[in-house]
């Protein structure tokens, strides 16, 4: 029967190359009529791959209409929707299989809710890897800086993500996947994970026993007797190795006098010190978007749909900081937007109603071309995917801030 499908849908691909789009319209029609279940489905879709691959070297090229032909039937036969044009990265993604390998590794690096505590409780206090932290200032980015990456260099494990050190080198699935902001605050960051395990849509009176010492061990506590600690949280900056990316460098500096170079500043010192940030000086390879099928910054699509097809339970938290900044940022406007289109359950986790009342009307203006991204080839890429960008944002406006959107459902929760 696989056989049969793959003879039938092989047939198709080459219309479409020949005739256009009727054959890619049809190619989908089929793959849609498909009645398999998902690993079935995913099994038909590795041998189409596999024979799309050599139809491309042999005879094709590098027509691009094969890579966009083999990604639409990836999508279909993952049960996704295509709602995105695909870019020029998805031809390693489909073609190689170290990409794949390295969306798995991914995925399986989750840290446990109670490493993420223990992790906290090491900051600040005059000891420790951060002294200077400042539960009221610094930030998720000084966190990473000063305390994720040295922590996670020359381990016994190399120079890895910190989930891996905290997992002493075991494979963790993630569970959840936590998207957010580097600007916000590392407290309310740790707090809208400890809300979410305990099911309540505001992290504000949370955040306020995390920051203390006393109040961080009683809702320890708290989360232990529920059998919440082992709860696997997929968040970037723990799961991402940052020793195979950003460690290195703080980034070309743009000219003075610019909007980019105040941006830079900014992202470039501690929040508390003023300090420029202490570039890591270990050997790990870098790999960026030169290098696709290594890169771990290049993923997050891929890597949700996999936890998608393998985490029966699998949900998007989406942590708002207090200026709502969250949804200027072009990462998280896209993972957001990516769970919508594998149907991954969402939930939004806010501060306080009162910052929904201050920020909820400046929000609803922003567009997906004005969103920012630390790296313009990010940016780039995201908005490459975007066939229609009035669409995008009458649909992501919809989902967020409609009447039945997540934002009305944490507002309805914390009643």
């Amino acid at each position: 029967l696989v056989r049969q499908h793959l003879a039938w849908t092989l047939v198709l691909i080459v219309s479409e190359i020949l005739f256009g789009a009727v054959g890619i319209n049809a190619a989908s029609d089929y793959a849609h009529a498909c009645s398999g279940g998902v690993q079935a489905r995913l099994a038909f879709a590795n041998l189409l791959v596999t024979q799309v691959y050599a139809m491309y070297s042999l005879v094709l090229g590098g027509l691009v209409s094969c890579v966009g032909a083999s990604d639409a039937i990836r999508k279909v036969a993952t049960g996704r929707r295509e709602t995105m044009s695909p870019g020029p990265e998805r031809v390693e993604a489909l073609l190689s299989s170290e990409w794949q390998v390295k969306v798995e590794e991914l995925a399986y690096r989750g840290i446990k809710l109670g490493a993420i505590l223990d992790f906290y409780a090491k900051l600040g206090g005059g000891r420790g890897p951060m002294p200077h932290f400042d539960p009221a200032v610094s930030t998720t980015s000084d966190v990473v800086r000063s305390a994720i990456i040295p922590l996670s260099r020359g381990t016994a494990f190399g120079n890895v993500a910190y989930a891996v050190v905290a997992a002493e080198g075991q494979k963790e699935l993630a569970e959840r996947m936590v998207t957010h902001s580097w600007n916000n605050l590392f407290c309310h960051l740790v707090a809208t994970v400890v809300a979410d395990a305990l099911g309540e849509p505001m992290f504000g009176n949370l955040a306020k026993q995390v920051a203390e010492a006393n109040g961080l061990r009683a809702l320890k506590a708290r989360l232990a007797e529920a059998g919440l600690l082992d709860i696997k949280y997929w968040i970037c900056a723990f799961s991402v190795n940052q020793h195979a990316s950003i460690c290195g460098s703080l980034g070309r500096p743009p000219p003075e006098g610019t909007r980019q170079r105040h941006e830079w500043e900014l992202k470039s010192r501690d929040t508390v010190t003023g300090k420029y940030f202490q570039v890591c000086l270990c050997d790990e390879a870098k790999h960026f978007n030169d290098s696709r099928s290594q890169c771990e910054l290049n993923k997050f699509d891929d890597m949700m749909s996999f936890l998608a097809n393998e985490v029966p339970n699998m949900r998007q938290v989406i942590a708002v900081d207090e200026t709502f900044e969250i949804f200027s940022r072009a990462w998280c406007i896209a993972e957001i937007n990516e769970a919508l289109v594998l149907r991954i359950p969402q939930a939004l986790v806010l501060s306080s109603a009162e910052a929904v009342q201050r920020r909820g009307v400046k929000v609803q203006t922003i567009r997906v071309e004005e969103c920012q991204a630390s790296r313009a080839e990010d940016k780039d890429a995201i908005l490459r995917k975007i066939s229609d960008f009035h669409e995008f944002d009458t649909r992501m406006h919809a989902a967020i801030f409609g009447q039945a959107g997540l934002l009305q459902q944490a507002l309805d929760g914390a009643t």
